[in-house]
């Protein structure tokens, strides 16, 4: 006869309605600044309303991009609004941040400061035990191969693992994962 139990039940969970003409909530645990940034790449927040359509123009000819990935690739922006609020908006520990490419000047955009090139994420992030994991990882084919991914992850490394006094989150640990195929 067992002495014990396990009467955990997930929690119910209400995923709030995303609205483009309302403030976007990045819910994150620490205090993400405006931007990270280098020479040549920038980490934007990424704002649903202002990145969306970007995200999904650059991926949907490329199903190929989630073939490690847990999600899509995504039929339209409710599916992919759907995403974010059920995967990002709603944890704490997770925040997705857009990938600029400083080198590469968007007409259509100027204010932005380069082209979007993907995204990447903290996730799993918890303040208690100073720790991270770096993910959502996902970039443009046109950037494959180049700098860019390099320099994303090592301005995450950077923002987290610098102390507090000095802009960061003085984290100690990064867990690291790689999709095996």
């Amino acid at each position: 006869m067992s002495s014990h139990k396990n009467s955990y039940r997930p929690p119910a969970v209400e995923f709030p309605r995303f609205r483009e003409d309302e403030e976007y909530d990045l819910n994150f645990c620490f205090l993400v600044p405006d931007e990270i940034q280098s020479e040549r790449v920038k980490l934007v927040p990424f704002i649903p309303s202002s990145h969306t359509e970007q995200y999904l123009l650059g991926t949907k000819d490329h199903p190929e991009l989630y073939r490690y990935l847990p999600y899509g690739p995504f039929k339209d922006k409710e599916d992919f609004y759907c995403f974010i609020q059920e995967r990002i908006a709603t944890d704490p520990g997770t925040v997705l941040f857009a990938i600029i490419d400083k080198t590469k000047p968007d007409p259509e955009r100027p204010v932005q400061g380069g082209t979007f090139a993907g995204v990447i994420a903290y996730l799993n992030t918890l303040p208690l035990h100073l720790s991270t994991e770096i993910g959502h990882l996902l970039i443009l084919p046109a950037w494959h191969r180049t700098f860019l991914t390099t320099n994303a992850v090592g301005l995450l490394l950077r923002q987290g693992l610098e102390l507090p006094e000095n802009g960061g989150w003085g984290l100690r640990r990064y867990d690291v994962r790689r999709g095996w195929g």
